[in-house]
């Protein structure tokens, strides 16, 4: 990669960290698009991990506002769901799935953006928490289901309850990925090069979200999520 590519990689990271920091998801969204452009080898091994290290930062500073018991229940969702995805990698097209998912999530996006209140149950929890396993193994969506299901909390527990889940799954994909030999030292030493960018964005993010409040976060939410599922079904298209 030349000067001016690795550059453009930075910004993308940071922007994406940012959003990350002051929403709860969306590193993956933002960065994603120009990291795969620039280098197929960011996707999907190196991204994950530098999102993993944005979420283990977002959790140490909301720590305090973590859902727990809906962390468990969404977790308890999230492992069969990335095994579902993971095995309907193997039998079906992939730009077929992340068109079906994308169109699913965008769905949930239009209807929640009518009808916001979604039950938090144990039921819905762990529904989401499978969604959102089997939406980042097949489109790489895994925070806009519980995104979704959280818009009217608070965005300190918005954030710090998304991550305790990402904090769950970061590991379980990494594992996966590396099982599968798509996870090595090469993507480890891409990732590293990156990381810096990640830990900058995350403290700008710490400025920008305060002014985050529940209308601002709700709205965030929507739109980040409608964002990500245009970004991947104009990918599953082309």
């Amino acid at each position: 990669m030349t000067g001016s590519a690795w550059t453009l990689a930075m910004i993308a990271v940071f922007v994406g960290a940012v959003v990350h920091g002051s929403v709860g998801f969306g590193i993956n969204l933002v960065a994603a698009p120009i990291l795969v452009v620039l280098n197929p080898s960011f996707i999907p091994g190196p991204l994950v991990l530098i999102a993993g290290v944005m979420v283990v930062m977002v959790l140490t500073s909301e720590r305090a506002s973590v859902d727990r018991g809906a962390v468990g229940w969404l977790s308890l969702g999230l492992v069969p769901g990335s095994v579902a995805g993971a095995v309907a990698l193997g039998g079906l097209s992939r730009s077929g799935l992340e068109l079906v998912v994308a169109l699913g999530v965008l769905a949930a996006v239009v209807l929640t953006a009518v009808h916001p209140r979604i039950p938090r149950t144990r039921a819905t929890l762990t529904t989401a928490g499978a969604v959102s396993g089997f939406a980042s193994a097949t489109a790489a969506l895994a925070g806009p289901p519980v995104a979704i299901l959280y818009q009217g909390e608070s965005p300190s527990v918005l954030r710090g309850t998304l991550s305790g889940v990402f904090v769950v799954g970061t590991p379980i994909t990494l594992v996966t990925l590396a099982c599968f030999g798509r996870f090595g030292l090469a993507d480890l030493r891409l990732a590293l090069i990156l990381i810096p960018c990640t830990v900058a964005g995350f403290g700008t993010s710490l400025v920008v979200s305060q002014f985050v409040d529940r209308y601002v976060s709700r709205v965030a939410v929507l739109i980040v999520s409608a964002a990500g599922c245009m970004i991947v079904l104009l990918k599953a298209m082309l």
